[in-house]
């Protein structure tokens, strides 16, 4: 259902899994369905809109685009 890649756009639908990332420092969010609101100023780190929370600092490896 949903589409893999490392590019998203404001205003995309996308979808983030924690499983599979045991590794990683911070703390990965789990979301259903979500809002890409800002590309932050590193490379590959986007803002996402979910239940009224902003989630900073989601990798675009985590996230997939929905369809």
């Amino acid at each position: 259902m949903g589409i893999k890649c490392k590019k998203f756009k404001v205003g995309d639908l996308v979808t983030v899994d924690n499983s599979g990332f045991p590794l990683v420092v911070s703390e990965v969010p789990n979301i259903n369905v979500g809002i890409v609101m800002k590309k932050m100023r590193t490379k590959g780190f986007y803002v996402v809109y979910h239940a009224g929370k902003y989630h900073k600092n989601v990798y675009c490896e985590w996230m997939r685009r929905l369809v």
